[in-house]
């Protein structure tokens, strides 16, 4: 969905390089999960849960953080 509307929202250099950095990020999330996942679990059996629990909070609050503020007119 991002790749179909980022084309009509923002300039050509911006959506690049976001989108490409966006696709960084999740290519290195994608490889270091499994091996948090496997460190975690060895510690204790929770931990892996409580860290990406407090990952998507962090990430859900740096999102509400970062956005910008739409007004709208009713």
């Amino acid at each position: 969905m991002v790749y179909v509307y980022a084309a009509e929202y923002v300039p050509s250099t911006v959506r690049g390089f976001a989108i490409g950095m966006g696709s960084a990020a999740s290519r290195i999330g994608g490889i270091s999960t499994p091996y948090a996942m496997v460190f975690l679990h060895r510690a204790n059996l929770s931990s892996p849960y409580w860290f990406f629990a407090v990952s998507c909070v962090v990430g859900f609050v740096a999102s509400l953080i970062l956005s910008p503020v739409r007004k709208t007119i009713s």
